[in-house]
């Protein structure tokens, strides 16, 4: 976890549970694990899917505070199949920071876009 006060630096910005939705996809708890992982859930706790690699992300420009971030999301037997997420978040927003970006499928066929609130 992540303290209060701590700056957030890197994958710090994006790292935790998130309040994922999407104009055109899934929607629930996002959860990006230190160790890579990416995860999915329902509102109800239900696993929705899982990243088909770990996240990656570009650090912030000199002088800038946006974290670029990109994962992805299998979810399988649904509308969707694999899900490609790429977006930005600032580091410097606090608490009411948003990760925000657009996602694509597996085709690279453009979605929508998507906007995730820390929980």
């Amino acid at each position: 976890l992540v303290g209060r006060f701590e700056r957030l630096q890197g994958a710090n910005a994006f790292v935790g549970r998130w309040r994922l939705r999407c104009t055109d996809g899934p929607a629930g708890t996002l959860s990006l694990l230190r160790d890579g992982d990416v995860e999915l859930r329902s509102e109800a706790g239900e696993l929705l899917g899982t990243g088909v690699a770990p996240w990656t992300y570009r650090q912030r420009e000199k002088g800038a505070s946006t974290v670029l971030v990109r994962f992805s999301v299998d979810v399988s037997g649904g509308e969707w199949d694999v899900l490609y997420f790429t977006g930005a978040v600032d580091a410097e927003g606090g608490p009411g920071r948003r990760l925000e970006g657009s996602l694509s499928t597996g085709l690279g066929r453009r979605v929508g876009e998507f906007v995730a609130e820390p929980l």
